[in-house]
């Protein structure tokens, strides 16, 4: 379940990446050279998004503190956050520990798919 809910972030987080890269590249004017894109662009979206979630995992916490499912969501949250920041840093500026393989493999298996 773990697992699951840090490939879902990762690949939340790489469709969304892919979408605006996408976006960014169709945006060209055809007088002029293309326009030079952020890179980092994707981050206006995905940082609401993982706030959310946390808000979502705080409240789960502190309305039933025994209940543990709130683990799941704060997974999901914090592989946003991994991966957005591994993104946005460049690979070996974060410890690249599971969570840098997790990100590597849920990165690659989206790539996959949606190109």
């Amino acid at each position: 379940s773990l697992f699951g809910s840090y490939f879902l972030g990762v690949i939340v987080v790489r469709s969304i990446e892919l979408n605006c890269q996408r976006r960014a590249a169709l945006t060209v004017d055809s007088t002029t050279a293309p326009v030079k894109s952020n890179n980092n662009a994707h981050l206006r979206i995905v940082g609401p998004i993982a706030a959310a979630i946390f808000a979502i995992a705080d409240k789960l916490m502190s309305s039933s503190p025994d209940n543990r499912n709130y683990f799941a969501i704060l997974v999901l949250g914090y592989s946003m956050v991994y991966t957005s920041a591994n993104s946005a840093l460049k690979p070996m500026t974060m410890t690249q520990l599971v969570t840098g393989h997790l990100t590597k493999v849920g990165n690659a298996l989206t790539d996959r798919v949606l190109e």
